[in-house]
């Protein structure tokens, strides 16, 4: 779970435990403040009483229909009455309130066949509580939301801030890196290939001389067509290193064939590539990063995890690519602190709309996992 699911998890139990607390002491406050206006009611209502006793028509809508907790009613023969309509949120309120507490009630019949009928009744009371309730939910609520919105935005501030440094710090290390490759670039022109080009400009002049003795010339023929195969060779690791052609001609399936196969004469590790049926043809941009990043993926296995087996699989799944990278090495050490290469990977996972995953333990080896949609590599 990420940071800030931990945050927002953490800020929705405070909250329910606020509207928790905070409810009940409303409704406590509500409910003390109820009884006591009942109690002044139940002495009106009785006054009331007494006077419909002695002259129930003296009363009159009139006198009273400004009555607080008190509703008189005049019913016609048969009728039963206007009752309060009750919800369930408002029948909860009222039951909190109240408890079960028997609201006085009292009926006369009058001379001309109607009844008069005087009760206590809160509802206009209970009805106010009710949408205090509802405003303070709904202040609590917004509460909760901007504070959602507040961590939200406050992680993401923190994760670009990480990220931005993350770039930062790879920029530096790929500037360096690239002094590096321009002083191998050159180490290799002028110890490797500048070596072979003297050999072979050594062994024509030699051939030149010994034109007259038909062995010498065959030894030197021998000579000059191995140097020029070692030359041969070593531009195309070059041309290899610096941009992979064949990307151009082959699909990614062929290409990665192809980089496993010499991958794996140069550093006698086993290496077995599995591809799925229906691989996508991507373009060239998507499949350059996808070809560095299992071509990086192989350079760290090699370096590093000191494996005698790595296993790619390369499968659609779906509107997704997916990638597997596992090798059986000595697996990385906990915590992990990324280098050049693990960056490097993540940038170009980036590239494509992915994600990268790298589980590991000590002795267990490493894997790589990394599902790319489809839609990202148009």
């Amino acid at each position: 779970m990420s940071r800030c699911a931990r945050l927002s998890l953490t800020a929705c139990l405070l909250w329910l435990l606020a509207c928790m607390a905070g409810g009940a002491w409303l409704l406590r406050q509500a409910g003390t403040q109820l009884q006591a206006e009942l109690q002044m009611a139940e002495v009106t209502l009785e006054q009331l009483g007494e006077l419909a006793g002695a002259n129930p028509g003296s009363l009159n809508p009139a006198l009273t229909g400004s009555l607080r907790h008190i509703r008189v009613q005049w019913l016609q023969p048969g009728e039963r009455g206007d009752e309060p309509a009750d919800g369930l949120f408002r029948q909860w309120i009222t039951d909190q309130l109240l408890g079960s507490s028997l609201l006085l009630a009292d009926s006369w019949r009058l001379d001309d066949g109607r009844e008069l009928r005087i009760a206590l009744d809160p509802s206009a009371r209970v009805e106010e509580i009710c949408a205090t309730l509802r405003l303070w939910l709904l202040l609590a609520t917004c509460s909760l939301g901007l504070a959602l919105l507040t961590i939200r935005l406050a992680s993401g501030h923190r994760r670009e801030s990480r990220l931005q440094v993350e770039r930062d710090e790879l920029i530096r290390t790929l500037l360096k890196l690239q002094g590096h490759e321009r002083k191998r670039l050159g180490q290799a022109l002028h110890d490797d290939l500048g070596q072979y080009l003297s050999a072979i400009r050594a062994q024509s002049c030699l051939l030149r001389l010994s034109c007259v003795e038909p062995q010498q010339i065959a030894v030197v023929a021998l000579q000059l067509e191995e140097s020029c195969e070692q030359l041969q060779q070593g531009f195309r690791r070059l041309i290899r290193d610096l941009y992979p052609l064949q990307l151009e001609q082959l699909d990614i399936g062929p290409a990665l064939q192809q980089l496993v196969a010499d991958w794996e004469k140069v550093q006698n590790i086993r290496c077995r590539l599995q591809l799925g049926a229906g691989l996508p043809v991507l373009p060239l941009a998507s499949k350059s990063q996808l070809y560095r990043l299992v071509q990086e993926a192989l350079t760290n296995v090699a370096r590093h995890a000191r494996a005698s087996e790595v296993r790619i699989r390369l499968q659609r799944r779906g509107r997704h690519l997916r990638l597997l990278v596992r090798d059986n090495g000595r697996g990385l050490c906990q915590p992990l602190h990324p280098g050049v290469g693990l960056r490097s990977m993540r940038e170009r996972s980036r590239s494509l709309g992915a994600d990268l995953r790298l589980s590991s333990r000590p002795g267990a080896g490493c894997l790589i996992s990394l599902s790319i949609p489809l839609e990202a590599t148009q």
